[in-house]
């Protein structure tokens, strides 16, 4: 669905076999994920977000789903912002290769803190 960063240091969010993948990866070691089930239906709100020692992903109403993460990213993605792809060094070797074959409506990404 979308990626931003790469082999070193970002974060995506991806389906994969009816599973949504939110994945931060602080260094060319470590990957931290949340994952949570699709679910019935077609169309999906997903919101993902990383704070301090914790992953969260939430798909329409259902509850949240969190997981442990070691930290935040230590510097700001080499790679630009791809919608639809991970265009060029994956950051998650684990995310489908190609582009999502699904519609995306909407993106908001907020780095605020807030």
């Amino acid at each position: 669905i979308l990626a931003h960063g790469g082999s070193v240091t970002g974060y995506s969010l991806y389906v994969r076999e009816r599973t949504v993948v939110f994945s931060l990866r602080r260094s060319s070691e470590k990957i931290d994920r949340v994952e949570a089930p699709l679910g019935a239906g077609k169309t999906f709100q997903i919101k993902s977000s990383a704070e301090k020692g914790r992953l969260t992903i939430q798909i329409n109403q259902d509850a949240p789903v969190t997981a442990k993460t070691t930290g935040l990213l230590q510097k700001h993605p080499s790679e630009d912002l791809s919608i639809g792809s991970d265009n060029r060094m994956p950051v998650d070797p684990m995310s489908p290769k190609g582009t999502f074959t699904g519609a995306i409506k909407e993106i908001r990404v907020d780095v605020s803190g807030n």
